[in-house]
Parts: C-alpha cells; sequence; structure tokens
C-alpha cells in the first residue's frame, strides 16, 4: 500500500511540474538510460542500493526511488543546472552513508560533482571533483579526487586502505551517471 501511494505521490509531482512552462529551459543533466517519464528526463541506478534517480532539468525536478530500508544510503544534497559560455553547466552533491557492520552510520561522504556538456558541439567534460568526510568517525577516512575528461573519481580510503572508488561521468547530451567500483 505505501508504495502505491509513494508511487501515485511521485506521479502527481510530475505531472503537476509539466505544466510550468517558465522553467522548462534546460536540457538533460542527468544520469543513466532515458525514461519515458517526460520529455528531457534522465534516470540513474544508485550504486550500493536498490535506488534510483530521476533527473528533469527542464522542471527544476529530481526525484529519488528506493526502497523503505535503503532510503538513508544515498541523498542528492543539491543539484543546480546553469547555461554556460560553452554549453550547459551542471553541479551535483551526492552524499554517502558509509556503516559498519550493525548498520550504524560512521562517515558520510560528501561529492560536489561540477560538469558542462553541449549537444550541439557533441561533447562533454568535467570541470571539478571535490569531496569532504563528516561523521563520528571521520577521522578514520580520507578521500582523493581526480578528473579525466569527461569522468571525475572520488576515492575513499579507511585508516589508509583503499575502500571503492565513486565514478561520475557526463555524456555530451547531458546524462549523468556514477558508479561505486
Amino acid at each position: 500500500m505505501m508504495k502505491k501511494m509513494t508511487a501515485v505521490a511521485l506521479a502527481l509531482i510530475l505531472c503537476l511540474g509539466m505544466g510550468v512552462p517558465a522553467l522548462a529551459e534546460g536540457k538533460p543533466a542527468s544520469a543513466g538510460a532515458p525514461v519515458n517519464a517526460a520529455p528531457s528526463a534522465q534516470s540513474a541506478q544508485i550504486p550500493g542500493c536498490d535506488a534510483s534517480v530521476l533527473f528533469i532539468p527542464a522542471y527544476h525536478i529530481t526525484i529519488v526511488s528506493t526502497r523503505a530500508e535503503d532510503s538513508d544510503k544515498v541523498k542528492v544534497t543539491d543539484i543546480n543546472w546553469t547555461d554556460g559560455p560553452d554549453g550547459k553547466k551542471v553541479t551535483a552533491i551526492f552524499s554517502h552513508d558509509v556503516r559498519d557492520q550493525n548498520g550504524v552510520v560512521m562517515a558520510t561522504v560528501h561529492s560536489t560533482v561540477r560538469a558542462v556538456y553541449s549537444q550541439v558541439d557533441n561533447r562533454s567534460r568535467m570541470l571539478s571533483v571535490s569531496a569532504s568526510i563528516s561523521g563520528p568517525f571521520a577521522q578514520s577516512f580520507t578521500q582523493s579526487t581526480s578528473l579525466s575528461g569527461n569522468q571525475g573519481y572520488t576515492d575513499l580510503y579507511f585508516q589508509g586502505q583503499y575502500v571503492c572508488t565513486w565514478t561520475y561521468e557526463i555524456a555530451a547530451d547531458g546524462r549523468r551517471s556514477s558508479n561505486m567500483n
């Protein structure tokens, strides 16, 4: 019953947002494969949990769908699409909770990803990736970030030992994706 109510609420939000022509100026700047929800909508699977994110930049809507038990594992803290001189710029902030074996949050990694893309020129590139760590055991974790073309990376270390890498990518049509290795 809760899933049906959530689906109806999300569908209502999506439908109401489609009727706002004053906000409909952007191109898609999102992750994953296209969905049929709305023009310019894109979706992505969130690594590490059964969740997906639907970005609709034309209407300034972001919808995170997940199972109830996964709802606190990842949060899209902020996302912003703006026009730039060499294409569309997109900024997204992701929060990834790191938990111990009992499910207690040890730390949260906050990654800020900035990119630019141009459908006209058929090109894209990462501008920057930055990350910070907060939480009760944050001092036990370190991170490093790097860029390569249209990809950005956040590496996570626990007491000096490599744990994982989050990879962020943007395509020339603005589709964004992130993976955790």
